[in-house]
């Protein structure tokens, strides 16, 4: 198994909503009354969140969204310590 990037993870995310979309678009398509395919019915429906090639973010600019997220994270110091 290997393991992902950031970038990696954020695509697979996007690919997940972007299956929930379409199995939601599904369950309409089937409760509509139209005459039209689902493969027509999601061309004109879905809007995709998924990007398959995304930015290469390099190995600094990784290093930097890491520290950047930690600061967010990070547990401050109680008062008086």
């Amino acid at each position: 198994m290997s393991t992902y990037t950031l970038e990696g993870l954020s695509d697979f995310i996007f690919y997940l909503f972007d299956q929930e979309n379409e199995d939601t678009l599904f369950e309409i398509w089937l409760h509509k009354d139209t005459e039209s395919d689902f493969a027509t019915f999601k061309q004109k429906n879905q809007k995709k969140s998924y990007v398959k090639q995304p930015k290469q973010l390099s190995k600094e600019e990784e290093e930097e969204n890491i520290k950047a997220s930690f600061a967010l994270i990070t547990p401050r110091e109680k008062a008086g310590e």
